[in-house]
């Protein structure tokens, strides 16, 4: 396989042909260069649903990566509040007793 710095501009990354053979999809993220024929792949391509760009399976993978770990904040910091507040239930309910 070629390296990503000396690839021809309009090649596909897995066949390394150009755009004769079929069309070739360009990922959307301005600081990628993946090019890659819909053939090529050996899954089912993902458009973004916002406004219906192809993005490549990188840029899935670190934006999956990204919310994960947002939505693992969002959890933790639910978590501490959960842990704050159960002494207090405790607290006020032996107080209804």
């Amino acid at each position: 396989m070629v390296p990503p710095s000396r690839r021809p501009e309009n090649v596909c990354w897995k066949c390394e042909r150009g755009e004769g053979l079929a069309l070739l999809l360009i990922c959307s993220r301005s600081e990628c260069a993946a090019k890659i024929h819909k053939e090529c792949f050996n899954f089912q391509v993902q458009f973004d649903e916002d406004d219906d760009n192809f993005h490549c399976p990188v840029f899935w993978y670190d934006r999956m990566t990204m919310e994960y770990h947002e939505s693992h904040k969002l959890m933790s910091c639910a978590k501490r509040r959960l842990v704050k507040f159960l002494p207090l239930l405790s607290r006020a309910s032996k107080r209804l007793r």
